[in-house]
C-alpha cells in the first residue's frame, strides 16, 4: 500500500511539474483558476479550493505567488539557487 501511496504522490508532482514550469501556471490562483488547463477546474476551484492550499502553503511557509523552488537538484543533492 504504501509504494501505491508513493507512486501517487510523485505522479501528482510531476504533473504539477509540468503545469508550473511548461505550462506558467506559477501561482496557487493560476493553478486553481477553475479555467481549461488548469490543475482544478470547475467554478468552486478559485473561490473554496484556493483558499484551502493557499493558507495550507502560507502555514508550512510557502509563497502562493512563487510556486517555483528556489532550489536545484544536482547529482542527487538539492542547492539553493544564487
Amino acid at each position: 500500500m504504501i509504494g501505491g501511496w508513493a507512486t501517487n504522490i510523485q505522479s501528482a508532482a510531476g504533473v504539477l511539474q509540468g503545469m508550473i514550469f511548461t505550462n506558467g501556471l506559477s501561482t496557487v490562483s493560476l493553478l486553481y483558476g477553475g479555467q481549461a488547463g488548469a490543475y482544478c477546474q470547475g467554478s468552486t476551484c478559485a473561490s473554496k479550493k484556493a483558499g484551502i492550499v493557499i493558507s495550507k502553503l502560507q502555514a508550512l511557509g510557502g509563497d502562493p505567488n512563487s510556486l517555483q523552488s528556489p532550489c536545484y537538484f544536482e547529482s542527487g543533492n538539492y542547492y539553493e539557487k544564487q
